[in-house]
Order: structure tokens, then sequence, then C-alpha cells
């Protein structure tokens, strides 16, 4: 995911608390791998460390070159077209950016959610680890 504005590597955030909803979508399938087996609070850290994969929960992405919050906790609905709109920011080594999010689920495309961020054309497509 190279779409992030920032670069250079930041620890990941804390993720102790994943809201009310803990569920962690990933930005590559494969990343699903590292959340067998394993306490859900060490989710995050083993899809960024070893998956090498950005992951999205409610309040937050968190991947190798940036963590991004969201001012809100977001909804992953795919019953319904549903697009929300949040205002965050994001951290890098180098610097703290704010910036908007719209975040989306349609019922065509069931397990999946993409994020445009103010400034970036593309949106981030992440994935849900059920079968």
């Amino acid at each position: 995911m190279t779409k992030f504005l920032w670069g250079a590597a930041l620890a990941v955030l804390p993720f102790s608390a994943l809201a009310q909803d803990d569920s962690v979508l990933v930005s590559d399938p494969d990343a699903c791998q590292w959340m067998q087996e394993v306490h859900p609070e060490e989710y995050i850290m083993r899809v960024v460390s070893l998956g090498n994969a950005y992951a999205l929960t409610s309040i937050a992405m968190s991947g190798p070159e940036v963590d991004c919050v969201f001012d809100r906790e977001l909804t992953f609905d795919w019953a319904n077209f549903n697009r929300q709109i949040s205002a965050g920011y994001c951290v890098s080594s180098e610097h703290v950016s704010p910036t908007v999010f719209v975040i989306e689920t349609v019922p065509e495309l069931p397990g999946e959610v993409r994020i445009w961020q103010q400034g970036v054309d593309e949106p981030d497509v992440f994935y849900t680890c059920e079968d």
C-alpha cells in the first residue's frame, strides 16, 4: 500500500482496545494467516509485522509505514450501500498529518471496504478474513 502520502516506519499503535467491534480487516488476504490461533490483541501487530500488510479496525488503520486514526468509530455493514466520512490524522515517524477519509461498503462487494483519503485518487481496499 504505497498510496499513503507518508513514509518511514512507525511502531504499531497499541490496539489493546479494538473498540466495540473487534473485527480486523487486511489490505492483503494472505495476511489473514497471521491472525490464526492468537489472541485478538495480537492481530494488528502480526498483520503489520509478519504479513507486511495494513490492518483496519473500526477506529484506525495501521501499517508498516503509517498509522491513521479516525475521529469516530466506523461501522462495516454490507446490507446496504454505506458511505461514511471521517476526519482523522495519520502519523509517521516524521510527522502528523490531518486528513479526511471516505469509507465505503457496498452489498455487491461483501467483506470489502474501500477507503479514500484526502489527496489520494485511488482507494485503499481492505478485506475481511472470514471464510
